[in-house]
């Protein structure tokens, strides 16, 4: 009697995903098929799926959106580096409650320096959006955001006091890369003012950039008080095939 045992119907749906990514038929950025369609074509639970695109989504094969779905990532994608938290969950995590004010939104002509950075043509059309976050009463964080209008055309007609940017844009475009960088600096008297905070208290910067494809989707610098934001993550390093 052979000793073999036979492979996990986890694995053996690992395999089937890998071998569509691996032949082309599904590229980077493509979505795959949803939990629901995967538990019957291969007659087995929720669970047992959801195993096998967690494990694929922690090798940095798949990259798993709540609320939209399931996509193939890019080759050189960090899984880790993709969780992006709206600022209303990372607010409710710590026992408060989001609010927004909208200080600034409209469709603007990228001027050169903007343009470059979003990686579109000087005088090609973007969104603005300039937001300030509080919990409860206090100002907590203050957001500067550009997105690209061809790509997502419907940014503007949002009512961004009822949800976040982020947590819009993650549901309508969803991304296949990401940048972004930390730093501690110094308020400029008008973001001193909206954070209510002295022009000489260290702030923090998260500045971001994401990507669909070739394309990029938006950019934001996420500007607060030093000493109300702490940032933290544990990320795996991405597995290399």
């Amino acid at each position: 009697m052979s000793d073999v045992k036979p492979m996990p119907v986890y694995a053996r749906i690992k395999v089937d995903i890998l071998g569509n990514i691996d032949k082309g038929l599904w590229r980077p950025g493509d979505r795959i098929p949803s939990e629901h369609n995967l538990v019957k074509q291969f007659g087995v639970s929720r669970m047992t799926v959801n195993r096998a695109l967690r494990e694929l989504s922690d090798d940095g094969r798949l990259l798993r959106i709540p609320g939209t779905g399931t996509f193939v990532a890019s080759p050189n994608t960090d899984s880790g580096l993709l969780e992006i938290q709206s600022v209303d969950d990372h607010i409710s995590a710590q026992g408060g409650v989001h609010r927004s004010e909208i200080l600034h939104l409209k469709k603007i002509r990228a001027e050169k320096e903007i343009a470059a950075t979003m990686e579109i043509g000087e005088g090609d059309d973007l969104f603005h959006v300039y937001l300030l976050h509080m919990n409860r009463d206090v100002p907590f964080q203050l957001e500067n955001r550009y997105v690209n209008a061809d790509l997502v055309p419907g940014f503007g007609e949002q009512d961004f006091t009822k949800f976040t940017p982020t947590r819009f844009l993650v549901a309508e475009v969803p991304f296949t890369e990401i940048e972004h960088s930390i730093e501690a600096v110094s308020p400029n008297a008008e973001e001193a003012r909206y954070l209510g905070i002295a022009d000489d208290e260290p702030c923090l910067v998260l500045r971001r950039r994401t990507w669909w494809n070739s394309s990029v989707v938006t950019q934001v610098n996420l500007l607060s008080p030093g000493s109300l934001f702490k940032l933290s993550g544990r990320f795996k390093p991405f597995s290399r095939r």
